[in-house]
Parts: structure tokens; sequence; C-alpha cells
């Protein structure tokens, strides 16, 4: 009897697809629950190490002992006559298939929804303070009111994913890279500025800032009289809205009416 066949009767293949099965739904479970418990990622290697290694005992079990209507015994001690190898191999079968539908419906869950929430993510922004550049540093209440309108704006787009005024403003003064608060923030893109006043005049600058290469992607200086403050602030979120719009939404600001994709016209 050769090696193969015994294998095969013993049902080492079979233990071993429902391992390999298995394993494979652990870890795709592990890598989609690790971001929302914050866990390492040391924790999936470590699950990866572990099944990995307990593999070849799987196997080693299955070939050493058989399952009898009297319980688990070595294989050696059990009568070819009283073996009932093929019902459990029915029954492995079973589990198998079980198993193999466990990973379809888990595969066409991320393709359904796992990959949405991506592109939600890939459409996700957060709104930093506008840093007061003003020489007597009087303009800080008026950036952080441009930033406030800003993220209050864009929340009502249903297509883009904003983190909350809390958690942005957490930010204000913070010499931390921009990668790293986006990765902090769990954003794709930032939008930062600054305020600059002269006289009776003030500069806004915006800037958005994709938080993978940490290269801007939009940016504008608006220089305006500082008359009505509200209504300031009023018109630049509409002119910095409508920028970001193009830039991130494209699809929709192509379904506005009155709206036009020339960059220049923002």
């Amino acid at each position: 009897m050769t090696l193969f066949t015994e294998l095969k009767r013993r049902n080492v293949f079979k233990v071993a697809s429902v391992y390999l099965v298995t394993c494979w739904i652990i870890l795709q479970i592990v890598a989609v629950i690790s971001p929302a418990l914050h866990l390492p990622t040391l924790f999936s290697t470590i699950t990866t190490v572990i099944l990995a290694i307990a593999f070849p005992f799987v196997c080693i079990f299955a070939w050493a002992f058989e399952l009898t209507p009297e319980g688990l015994k070595r294989t050696h001690e059990v009568d070819v006559s009283e073996s009932i190898r093929e019902q459990t191999g029915s029954k492995i079968n079973y589990i198998l298939a079980a198993a193999l539908a466990v990973a379809l419906a888990f595969i066409s869950y991320q393709n359904w929804f796992v990959s949405s929430a991506d592109d939600s993510l890939e459409r996700s922004i957060a709104v930093l303070p506008f840093e007061d550049m003003s020489r007597d540093n009087s303009q800080g209440y008026f950036g952080d009111g441009i930033a406030e309108e800003i993220l209050n704006s864009l929340a009502r787009l249903n297509q883009l994913v904003v983190i909350s005024r809390t958690s942005s403003f957490n930010f204000k003064g913070s010499q931390t890279d921009i990668r790293k608060i986006g990765e902090l923030l769990n954003v794709n893109y930032v939008l930062e500025g600054s305020v600059r006043k002269d006289k009776d005049k003030v500069r806004i600058t915006a800037q958005l800032i994709e938080v993978a290469t940490g290269a801007h992607i939009w940016s504008q200086t608006y220089d305006r009289e500082l008359t009505s403050i509200f209504a300031l602030q009023d018109e630049l979120t509409f002119a910095i809205t409508q920028a970001l719009k193009l830039n991130l939404l494209p699809e929709q600001v192509e379904h506005e009416a009155g709206m036009t994709t020339n960059p220049d016209a923002y």
C-alpha cells in the first residue's frame, strides 16, 4: 500500500483541507476586527505563525488516531473490519462543505460591504483649525470659525466621511507631521490652512493634502476685505467647499446644476 493511498484511507487529506479552510476564515476575521479593536500588527503575525505551526500536528493527529464508536483510538489498534473511516470521511466532507460555504460568504461580504467601506475611507477628510499667522495673533477665532464652517459644510456630503471637530481640533497648533495626523485620525485627506491679517485686509490660505504621500492635491489663497466676519466666513466656506468637491467628488459636481468642472473657475 502506497503512502498516498494510506493518507487518503486515514482521511488525512480531508482533515488537512478542513483545517486550511478554517485557518483562512480565522485570518480573514482577524484582518477585519483588528482595525476596529486597534490590535497591533503583531497580533495577526502571531496568529498566522500559530496556525502554521499547528498544521503538521493536525496532520499527524489525523494519521495516528481514528474516531470510533468508543471514542478516539490509535489507528493501529483499530481492526479493519471495525473501522468507520468511511462514515468519518463523509462527516468530514460535510464539515468541509460548510467551511467552504462560510469562506464564500465571507468573500462575498468583503466584495460587497468591505469594499464599499473602503471606498468611503478613500473619501475621508479631517479639517484642521486654520493657523493664525497674524503679527498680533488676533485671528485665531476667525481661523477656527472658518475651519468649523467648512467642516459642517463637508459633513452634509453623503459621499464624504468627515472627522468630528473634537478629534481634528485636538491638533490645533501641533507641529506633528501631517501624515502622522492623518494616520491617527484614520483619514486619507487633511485640509489645513492659515489666516494672516494686515490692517483691514485678510489673507486665507487653504491646502488639501493627501495623507499617504504628504503631497498637496489642491491649494488656494484668498485675499478679502475684513468687513463682515460672518459674511466673509460664509463666502470662503462656500468657495473652499466647492473646490474640495471638485477634487474629491468630481462625479457629484458634474451632476449639480450650474456647476463647472473647470478648476480655474473656482
